[in-house]
């Protein structure tokens, strides 16, 4: 799930009819009211596993597919237009198995795309990256790889240019499977990586760049907690190394499926619990920077719900993603299923606009529309790495007008278009993991 420049909600993800499933993607309104729905897919099994808004204001998603590409399943990426209208698509695969998990847009305009492969090695599967440009194009791709059993469930590119992935791992750490990080340069060569583990399985299922360019990974437990599987947040520093990691969770299950990290250092954590009805239910925990829970939220009702996605909304609440199954005598019937939440007070101080993320405040740029140069103003609520670029409306990069370490603060860039041509152009700012578009026209 993303949450658009202008305010709407887009979701990816497969709906199953006659046994076979499509791609879907949903766009809601402000309100949760459905403006548009697209189903793409062929004679097989198709899903998607990832979505992000692009510079244009269309949307990139990534899944698997079984109805096209070299055979079995393969990497899908399809680009659509603002409404989910495909404008074009590509596989990357072999006649083995390939499944993306996640993606991530690229500094250079392109996409990464993380998951696993069995491409040489039949049912042993190995962590793949593939990098792909701006037109879809495969620049390269990397395995890693062990004795045993490893996938990637989640991407982020880092400053440098390089790759943070995460996942679960069977040939190293402790025992069973364990949480994986693995540290890669811009080409996707391993720098090195980490493990996190006991004696039975973990799966990490998302990973995020901290405040202090560590890395706090979440998914779920069966060593620790108080029983049957639970929440685990492990949170490292930048050389990977941990500094400390918690459980959340009761006797019975809890699988947590996304971390995001707040404005004030604290971390969210949302996924599935079961509750003493024996169903599942999305679970929402908020903590303090070290971990510490500070309140928790159960959303559901009789029948079981599960979240797969959640993002910090742009007036500082969350909104979750999952599906909603309701059974009974000849019964079963899964739907999707959105959850929006009002701000949350820990880490909203102040007012912030609808049409700003809540890890910074971006002022629209002045003059727009303008002759020479324009200023953009924009305040960020907490220090991260920053970048602010101009693209075109194809996407591609005309000048960045800033790349570093910033310290919460007000700050301006002024970009000089005179040795551009006229037409309309994108201001995209990024902090934290967090984008926001911003439209100006350059008239001449």
């Amino acid at each position: 799930m993303v949450q658009t420049s202008d305010g709407k909600y887009a979701t990816g993800g497969a709906t199953l009819e006659n046994g076979r499933a499509d791609f879907i993607f949903v766009l809601f309104d402000e309100r949760g009211t459905c403006i548009t729905t697209r189903n793409y897919g062929g004679a097989q099994s198709d899903a998607c596993r990832a979505i992000i808004e692009t510079p244009d204001g269309g949307f990139a998603l990534a899944g698997l597919t079984g109805s096209y590409g070299a055979g079995n399943y393969d990497f899908w990426f399809i680009r659509s237009d603002s409404v989910g209208e495909p404008l074009w698509s590509k596989t990357y695969g072999s006649e083995g198995l390939e499944v993306c998990n996640a993606m991530t847009q690229t500094r250079d305009g392109g996409y990464a795309l993380a998951g696993y492969s069995d491409n040489d090695r039949d049912n042993i599967y190995d962590c793949l990256l593939v990098k792909i440009d701006s037109e879809g194009d495969s620049l390269w791709s990397r395995t890693y790889r062990g004795a045993g059993n490893e996938a990637c469930y989640s991407i982020i590119e880092l400053s440098d240019g390089g790759y943070a992935l995460a996942g679960y791992t069977g040939s190293y750490g402790a025992y069973g499977y364990d949480f994986w990080l693995i540290r890669t340069n811009d080409s996707g060569d391993s720098l090195w990586s980490r493990t996190f583990g006991g004696e039975d399985f973990e799966c990490c299922y998302s990973i995020v760049q901290t405040h202090d360019r560590g890395f706090a990974l979440a998914g779920y437990t069966k060593t620790f907690g108080a029983g049957g599987y639970d929440y685990w947040l492990v949170r490292t520093d930048e050389a990977g190394d941990s500094l400390w990691s918690r459980t959340f969770g009761g006797s019975d299950t809890s699988i947590c499926t996304t971390v995001r990290q707040t404005p004030d250092g604290g971390f969210a954590l949302a996924g599935r619990t079961q509750t003493e009805e024996r169903h599942f239910d999305n679970l929402l925990i908020r903590t303090n920077s070290e971990g510490d829970s500070l309140w928790a939220k159960v959303f559901g009702s009789m029948n079981d719900e599960g979240c797969s996605a959640m993002i910090q909304t742009q007036d500082g609440g969350y909104a979750l993603a999952g599906y909603s199954f309701t059974s009974g005598v000849g019964v079963g019937q899964e739907d999707g299923y959105i959850v929006k939440t009002t701000p949350d007070p820990l880490s909203v101080r102040n007012p912030v606009s609808l049409l700003t993320p809540c890890t910074l405040l971006f002022a629209p740029a002045y003059p727009n529309p303008f002759n020479s140069s324009t200023t953009i103003s924009y305040t960020l609520l907490s220090p991260g790495w920053t970048t602010m670029d101009v693209v075109d409306i194809s996407g591609r990069l005309v000048t960045r007008l800033s790349d570093g370490w910033k310290e919460a603060g007000s700050y301006r860039e002024v970009w000089d278009g005179r040795g551009v041509g006229s037409g309309e152009y994108f201001l995209r700012i990024s902090s934290q993991g967090i984008a926001q578009v911003w439209p100006i026209q350059l008239v001449k």
